[in-house]
């Protein structure tokens, strides 16, 4: 079994954004502002949407 599937690891994420701001994703990231992953989203994503 994987460390992930036993909840020994875990991806962090730092933030995300829409596509359309990709050009400020890669500057936060470029300036080491991120301490763990920076996600870009393709579609707006809602407070409390299950799916």
């Amino acid at each position: 079994m994987s460390d992930i599937q036993q909840g020994r690891a875990r991806a962090v994420v730092d933030s995300s954004y829409p596509w359309t701001q990709v050009q400020d994703a890669h500057a936060y990231v470029a300036d080491n502002r991120n301490l763990g992953k920076v996600v870009l989203t393709l579609f707006p994503v809602m407070a409390g949407d299950n799916g």
